[in-house]
């Protein structure tokens, strides 16, 4: 099973930062931007989803497969 990093950019208001997510294939970077807020029901839209009336807004900025010893050292490391 193939190791992913994925990249979120989380937007509230004017403030903008980064959040870092490893995970296996078998759960699409999408789904990880739409469960942001552990509710799986963000609203779709402006290529992200949208949370709390419309406060901040998820999208998947990057998404790439990684070798199991880099899921490993970021795992470990990072707690990502």
């Amino acid at each position: 099973m193939a190791k992913i990093l994925t990249v979120l950019k989380i937007t509230r208001g004017e403030y903008e930062f980064m959040s870092y997510y490893t995970h296996d294939d078998d759960q699409s970077p999408d789904d990880i931007a739409k469960e942001f807020y552990g509710e799986g029901n963000g609203e779709a839209g402006d290529d992200g989803y949208y949370f709390n009336c419309g406060e901040v807004h998820v999208k998947v900025v990057r998404s790439q497969e990684i070798s199991v010893p880099e899921y490993e050292v970021l795992h470990r490391l990072l707690g990502i």
